[in-house]
């Protein structure tokens, strides 16, 4: 009976599969901004594309949000007295205000959740909304919850004060509105509808012959609210407002109005020009529909917040000592040997070395914790904070680093349950410390699940109750053979699943990709080449003046006598002592942290001493002093890590500095097909071969005819000629307040002319089969093709059927 009611299962699953090839998206720009729904009084994560049966039984929507603050404010952060107190209050006074104009812009429907406020410009590149001391306000087209998208706004616009000395509770008010007329773009891919004149405006944007809709909509002047006392300027445009006359920016994108667009599928958007490489809008449920002006909720006061506005929101500034840093190891028994290649460093000496370079990569005031598992699970270094002082850093990393020498082979493999108890400990950390600190796990498995007593369902349900993102790695052939299970691990929280082979500088490599995704920590550069015998490779690191530290690396096999090294920076040669190189069963690694590095070409030197040929591999990952510094988002446009077979992969690569998107940068690419074999990969920002926006700093590559497997994507951005410049033409700018002196925005800033080198790694997956030849025209708003109503159906078929699937495990030793 178990195999037949087993195989139906299966069979089940095959044909949905086989239905439901849609990519998923998910909070790429930050794990932290999450969408939930409210369905049968109980909150879930949000999945894009709910059957139309689950939608319309989803009560409420409320969507948390991340901010990177160019300053510090919070009272853990501040001395009382300080003025910068007032300052925070006013920063959480325009947040409430923007929680009323998404209540209202929603007709009662949606509200604002969490919102996490990263201070000092920390997270600037993966935050939601990038707060600036001044800035002009713009907003990425259906970018929230997609890589590089953003939202960008400041304390002061024009001659406008939100926050400062000169703010009011009606400059408050406004700020709050503002970043609601924002939300128009960035949660529900709309587009202007007010009149404005502007140097070359693409389509996209309001031109100086627009006619504004008949009637108060937000995307049209959300200053309006409070100038006219109106309530209605917050809510969106319906059809009876498109007159004859009316042209804007959202009439020529959809051709029709903003409620009309919101109450329609994507896949009717229509076509909206060559829309490439950009994320597609994304369709919300709306249970209480606006078609007539007597559908509308007025139910905020401008100036004042409303209770049911506020409900859910929950606003929380984060200290330094904020993230825990869960890493989990499998020490099963196939870890302990390598079938393939006896004679080398079995699995489990790789993933050590890896693991102790990711903790020796982790920034200060985060904690760190040591998870292994076979077929139980135990907590062999507990959750500590790696403290802002040099010697106590460097003492916690070290015992870190002990507790995962420690780790022997043997047993079987209970992935779930170990996933489990890393939350469970986190939780627990969390509760002891009553703090509000985040976490995120990392789990390195070479196999299949055989031995849990949870399901795949029930964690993912636990780790999206804490908002605790899931890192899994498919370690080796046996890893990627449970990869549907670690995918649906990562995809279900907001992580990311990762495959390696059973190489040591590829394991490294993704757990710096990954590291990236949640910290701001970079990668400076990856090398891997084969080294005859007396021979020497010199590789070099470009350590520009905003890293506050660099740590470089180094690995081969064999004997930790077997290369010599030479790490020399701009002022000379840096001693290397017996501690700094380790060996793991034939596995040697070398790792040396440097605080305060001298800007300038740091190089690292091996040699080969033996008398045979070697494999080596170097490194160098960084951490910015003050702020994000530079970096390279990199992922797919509608976010995720998984591509239908029917769609080619649209890849975006965003350089930033301090979170502002960089044009004019050097970006080089490679892609690494299932097989192995790289080639190279061109990224465009030039508007053509599936860009969306020349010069906006989204730099964009199509891949298309692909075969099944996981696909590797390596980037590195520099800027060698200088000629790097910030950009903001890729988002869509804010109405200036009529009450100030009229001003030309500029979608143009800084010329950046120091030199820097970041790199970064990112892996899809794809079923294969045929995929378009050439870059597709895209619909409507968001663009990217439309289509996206049924990116539901996947995970939740998965959800109800994997626990089933669990009664089929694979042994192994």
């Amino acid at each position: 009976m178990r195999t037949t009611r087993t195989g139906k299962l299966l069979a089940l699953l095959a044909f949905l599969l086989a239905v439901v090839q849609v990519p998923i998206a998910l909070a790429d720009n930050s794990f932290l901004s999450t969408p939930r729904v409210q369905i049968s009084g109980k909150w879930l994560r949000y999945t894009p594309g709910l059957p139309e049966a689950s939608r319309g039984a989803v009560s409420k929507t409320t969507f948390d949000m991340t901010i990177s603050y160019h300053d510090t404010l919070s009272a853990d952060s501040v001395p009382a007295g300080d003025p910068k107190r007032a300052r925070a209050l006013e920063v959480e006074s325009v947040i409430k205000y923007w929680a009323d104009a998404l209540y209202q812009q929603s007709n009662g429907q949606h509200t604002l959740g969490t919102v996490y406020i990263y201070q000092g410009g920390k997270f600037g590149d993966k935050a939601s909304v990038l707060w600036k001391a001044n800035a002009w306000p713009t907003g990425a087209i259906a970018g929230y919850g997609k890589p590089g998208q953003v939202i960008t706004f400041g304390d002061v616009f024009n001659s406008t004060t939100f926050v400062g000395a000169a703010s009011t509770a009606t400059s408050q008010a406004n700020g709050g509105y503002t970043l609601g007329h924002e939300t128009g773009h960035y949660v529900y891919a709309l587009y202007d509808e007010y009149v404005a004149t502007y140097t070359n405006p693409p389509r996209s944007w309001p031109w100086s012959s627009d006619v504004s809709p008949s009637g108060a909509a937000i995307m049209n002047s959300q200053w309006n609210a409070m100038k006219n006392n109106d309530g209605g300027w917050l809510n969106h445009s319906i059809a009876a407002f498109y007159v004859t006359s009316t042209d804007t920016a959202q009439k020529r994108m959809y051709g029709k109005s903003c409620w009309q667009v919101l109450l329609q599928a994507p896949s009717q958007d229509g076509v909206s020009g060559d829309t490439t490489v950009k994320p597609s809008r994304v369709q919300y449920s709306f249970s209480k529909p606006v078609t007539t002006s007597g559908d509308y909720l007025n139910a905020v006061t401008p100036g004042t917040h409303l209770a049911a506005a506020q409900a859910n929101l929950k606003i929380l500034w984060l200290a330094e000592a904020t993230m825990v840093y869960q890493i989990v190891l499998d020490r099963s028994g196939s870890m302990g040997t390598n079938p393939d290649k006896p004679d080398d460093p079995t699995p489990l000496s790789y993933a050590k070395t890896a693991a102790c370079n990711l903790v020796d990569s982790l920034p200060k005031n985060v904690y760190v914790g040591i998870v292994q598992f076979d077929d139980s699970t135990s907590q062999v270094y507990p959750i500590t904070l790696i403290a802002s002082n040099d010697a106590a850093a460097a003492a916690t990393r070290a015992a870190a680093k002990a507790a995962i020498n420690g780790l022997t082979s043997g047993g079987s493999t209970a992935i779930y349950d170990a996933a489990s108890y890393a939350l469970s400990q986190f939780v627990a950390q969390k509760t002891a410390l009553s703090a509000d600190l985040l976490g995120v796990t990392y789990l390195l498995t070479d196999g299949e699940d055989n031995s849990s007593s949870k399901s795949v369902g029930e964690v993912i349900g636990e780790y999206q109750a804490q908002k605790v993102p899931l890192i899994t790695v498919g370690y080796g052939a046996g890893g990627q053979a449970g990869s549907f299970a670690l995918t649906q691990l990562a995809d279900g929280t907001g992580g990311q699943y990762f495959a390696s082979p059973v190489d040591q500088a590829a394991l490294q490599q993704v757990f710096f990709a990954a590291l990236g995704k949640t910290s701001d920590a970079v990668s400076l550069g990856t090398f891997k080449e084969t080294l005859a015998a007396g021979a020497s490779t010199t590789k070099t690191f470009r350590v520009d003046s905003t890293l506050g530290t660099a740590t470089f690396f180094a690995g081969w096999k064999g004997t930790a006598a077997g290369v010599t090294l030479t790490l020399t920076g701009p002022g000379g040669a840096v001693g290397i002592v017996s501690g700094d190189v380790q060996d793991q069963g034939g596995a040697i690694s070398f790792s040396k942290r440097i605080s305060g590095p001298a800007a300038g070409t740091w190089s690292l030197q091996l040699t080969n001493v033996t008398a045979a040929s070697l494999d080596v591999s170097c490194s160098a990952t960084g951490e910015p002093g003050t702020g994000t510094g530079y970096s390279v988002t990199l992922g797919l446009a509608d976010g995720g890590s998984t591509v239908a077979s029917s769609r080619p992969a649209l890849l975006l690569a965003r350089v930033n500095r301090n979170g502002v998107a960089l044009k004019g940068a050097t970006v080089v690419g490679t892609l690494t097909d299932p097989a192995g074999a790289v080639s190279p990969l061109t990224f465009r920002d030039d508007g053509t071969g599936g860009d969306a926006t020349a010069s906006d700093g989204i730099y964009s590559a199509v891949v298309s005819g692909y075969s099944g497997g996981t696909y590797k994507v390596d980037v590195t951005a520099s800027n060698p000629g200088g000629t790097a410049q910030e950009s903001y033409c890729g988002q869509s700018p804010s109405v200036q307040n009529p009450d100030d002196p009229a001003a030309a925005f500029n979608p143009y800033g800084a010329v950046v002319a120091e030199n820097f080198e970041r790199s970064s790694s990112f892996q899809f997956t794809t079923s294969g089969g045929a995929a378009p030849t050439v870059a597709p025209t895209g619909g409507g708003g968001g663009g990217g093709g439309g289509g996206c109503e049924a990116l539901g159906l996947l995970p939740l078929v998965a959800l109800l059927l994997i626990p089933a699937l669990s009664l089929i495990r694979r042994r192994k030793g």
